[in-house]
C-alpha cells in the first residue's frame, strides 16, 4: 500500500462528508509543505471573502512601506466619521484617539477592525490600490469591491432604505433596527441570498497562494513578509480552523457575515512540524453558527493530522 497517497484519497471523502452536513457552499484549499500535496474542493469558486480580504490589505500597506510611500510609524487620529460597525474595537474610542498606521495594521487583523481598516485603506489611496497590488504580485482575482462604509452603507440601505444617505457618523450612531429582530434576519438572508453587493471577492486557491507568498517572502521584503507573520499569529478569534488544533501554531485570519459566511485561512504550524496552508470559504448558510464554526474546526483538524502523517506528493479535488 502506497501510505502515502492513500491518505489523500482517504481524507477526500471524509471532508466531503462534513462539507455535506451542513448544507454550505464551501470551496476548500490546503498545500502541504513539506511533500508538495494540495487538496483543492471547488477552491477556484469565486466567493465573497468577507474580512480575509484585510490580508490583502496588509500587503498592499507592507508594499507600500517598502516603497517608501508610508511609514508604519506615521500618526493616525480617530475621528467620529472613522467608527464602523461590526466586529473591532476603535468603535468604543474616544475621538481624538491617537496611534500608528502600524497599530491600525495590527488590529485590522487580530481583531477584524472594520474602522482601521478603512484608515489603512485611506493611507494607501483606497481599495483601487489593493486591487492594484494584487494584480502586481499575479492574484489579480482577490479584489476589493469597496471600502468597510460603502458595504455598511448597502446592508444599510437594504433593511431600511432611509438609512442610504446619512453620513457616516450618523450611520454608525443609528445601527440596526432593533424593534422587529425577525424583519432584521430576513433582510439580512434577502440581501445575502439574492444579490447584495459582496464584501470583497476571491477563491480559496488565491488566497492560499497569497499566504505562501508571505511565507516565502515573494509579495513583499523578507522583514515586511516576516512582519506580517507576526501580525498574523497575533489573531484573536481561534474558533474556527485551529479550533481543534493541539499545540497549533496559527498565523491566519477570518471573515464574517453571520450566520451565512463563515470564512478563515492562514499558514498553520501542527504539533508534529509540518506547515500547511489552509483556506476554507463559505456561503449559503443558514442555521447555528457553531454548526458552521465546528464543521470548519473538523475540516481542519483532519488536514492536520494527515499532515503529521506526512501526506505525500499528489493532488486531491473535487469540482
Amino acid at each position: 500500500m502506497n501510505d502515502k497517497l492513500d491518505w489523500l484519497q482517504i481524507l477526500l471523502p471524509r471532508i466531503d462528508r462534513i462539507i455535506r452536513s451542513v448544507r454550505a457552499d464551501i470551496s476548500v484549499f490546503a498545500r502541504f509543505l513539506d511533500s508538495g500535496a494540495e487538496i483543492a474542493i471547488d477552491a477556484d469558486r469565486e466567493m465573497d471573502t468577507m474580512s480575509l480580504i484585510k490580508v490583502p490589505v496588509l500587503v498592499a500597506l507592507t508594499r507600500a512601506v517598502d516603497s517608501g510611500r508610508l511609514a508604519l510609524s506615521d500618526p493616525v487620529v480617530l475621528a467620529d466619521d472613522d467608527k464602523r460597525q461590526g466586529s473591532g474595537v476603535l468603535k468604543h474610542f474616544d475621538a481624538g484617539a491617537r496611534f500608528t498606521l502600524g497599530d491600525a495594521a495590527r488590529l485590522m487583523i487580530v481583531v477584524s477592525d472594520n474602522g482601521a481598516t478603512d484608515l489603512v485603506l485611506r493611507a494607501l489611496g483606497g481599495p483601487a490600490a489593493v486591487n492594484q497590488a494584487m494584480n502586481e504580485i499575479g492574484l489579480p482575482d482577490l479584489r476589493m469591491t469597496g471600502d468597510t462604509l460603502a458595504w455598511f452603507r448597502a446592508l444599510a440601505r437594504h433593511i431600511d432604505p432611509e438609512s442610504s444617505g446619512l453620513p457616516p457618523t450618523a450611520l454608525f450612531d443609528k445601527g440596526w433596527p432593533k424593534a422587529d429582530p425577525l424583519a432584521l434576519e430576513a433582510a439580512m438572508r434577502d440581501f445575502h441570498f439574492n444579490g447584495g453587493v459582496p464584501f470583497s471577492l476571491g477563491r480559496a486557491r488565491s488566497l492560499g497562494q497569497l499566504f505562501g507568498q508571505i511565507l516565502d517572502q515573494s509579495c513583499a521584503s523578507p522583514a515586511s513578509c516576516k512582519l506580517m507573520r507576526t501580525i498574523l499569529e497575533g489573531q484573536q478569534l481561534q474558533y474556527r480552523l485551529p479550533r481543534f488544533g493541539l499545540g497549533l501554531t496559527s498565523a491566519h485570519k477570518t471573515g464574517d457575515f453571520p450566520p451565512f459566511i463563515a470564512n478563515d485561512g492562514g499558514i498553520f504550524t501542527t504539533i508534529g512540524g509540518s506547515t500547511v496552508i489552509l483556506v476554507v470559504l463559505t456561503r449559503y448558510f443558514t442555521g447555528e453558527r457553531e454548526r458552521l464554526d465546528e464543521a470548519l474546526g473538523r475540516i481542519a483538524e483532519l488536514i492536520f493530522l494527515a499532515a503529521d502523517m506526512r501526506v505525500g506528493a499528489g493532488a486531491g479535488s473535487r469540482t
